[in-house]
């Protein structure tokens, strides 16, 4: 079993890593360890890269961003010529660069941190070096507008030369008076599964018939399994249907609940670890999560969802994912 905390302070003292960084040390695959890694991310201990080392992302602790500068070399030529001039000046407009600058900066995401400036009623983008401070954001943005503002109204030059950050958590604001500057929303990427914290399983298997009533009992939900939650319903309900036992029933979090069933077959009963998820859409960091908390309690992995996979996460199943079931949940809309 892999302890999380362990692989958080190995992070931390690396300042950064790829998967490959770490399975010598904790005895495990590099799938295994980028799923551990992912879980990681989800729980917002650590940020994963856009800037890819080989084929790999890299995975670093918030208060080491300054690390990324060590990837440099990573950069193809282009982007490293981004690189230094954003690094240098700390604050481009868009429209002031050529098209190939202007798509290195929407693409370096790393490096590269959208903000959107509204004067008057014209709305410009920049792009602010990811390590700037609020002062030289202030700076360079009073260099940039200053001249346009000198061209219009003069009453305006004196609010240009005072700007004011205001920081709300993720969400940045710049005040020039009647003109505003806030920060573009952006969606960030998680490579290797869904942003959703999850939670290790809790559940013990007991394997032995005659302890099988007494486990049920000390369980987290009562035999009965009688509760509101309409998802849990829906799952028990596909569960009886199929003529599944349920050995363990915990709700994790609304849709998303870790139990441990005994499902028939020819060779009798075989007890796997359920995962069962309520969305519609379902990508390979699901299967990664649900297959990794398997592989600790060395189980088989079933996930119930009535969601749907890409084809091409469901033709990598039998080769990346051994022992890992998926099935189709019909639930109430």
């Amino acid at each position: 079993m892999i302890d999380k905390d362990n692989v958080l302070q190995v992070v931390k003292m690396k300042g950064y890593v790829v998967p490959s960084d770490l399975t010598r040390q904790f005895h495990v695959d590099t799938f295994i360890m980028g799923a551990v890694l992912s879980d990681l991310v989800r729980e917002k201990k650590l940020i994963i890269s856009h800037v890819k080392v080989g084929r790999s992302p890299v995975y670093y602790p918030p208060e080491h961003k300054s690390k990324l500068q060590d990837l440099y070399n990573y950069l193809n030529e282009k982007d490293k010529q981004v690189y230094d001039l954003l690094k240098k000046e700390k604050v481009l407009r868009d429209t002031d660069q050529s098209p190939l600058i202007r798509v290195s900066l929407k693409t370096m995401r790393d490096y590269s941190k959208p903000i959107e400036v509204t004067v008057g009623d014209k709305t410009q983008i920049f792009y602010k070096w990811y390590l700037a401070t609020d002062q030289e954001v202030h700076s360079a943005l009073t260099n940039i507008l200053a001249s346009d503002i000198k061209s219009t109204q003069s009453e305006n030059k004196s609010a240009i030369l005072n700007p004011i950050i205001e920081r709300k958590l993720v969400e940045e604001k710049v005040v020039i008076e009647k003109p505003i500057v806030k920060e573009n929303p952006i969606k960030k990427e998680v490579v290797g599964g869904p942003v959703i914290k999850e939670k290790p399983a809790e559940s013990k298997i007991i394997d032995k018939k005659e302890e099988t009533q007494k486990h049920l009992e000390e369980a987290d939900v009562p035999l009965n399994l009688q509760f509101d939650d309409q998802f849990a319903q829906e799952v028990v309900s596909y569960f009886t249907k199929k003529d599944i036992q349920i050995i363990h029933f915990k709700i994790i979090k609304k849709g998303e609940i870790d139990c441990v069933v005994k499902i028939p077959s020819p060779v009798g009963n075989i007890t796997y670890f359920c995962k069962a998820k309520k969305k519609k859409k379902c990508n390979e960091g699901d299967i990664a999560t649900a297959f990794v908390a398997a592989q600790m309690k060395k189980l088989p992995v079933l996930l119930l969802t009535p969601g749907i996979f890409p084809k091409k996460v469901m033709h990598k199943l039998p080769v990346e994912y051994p022992n890992t079931k998926v099935l189709q949940l019909e639930v109430e809309k």
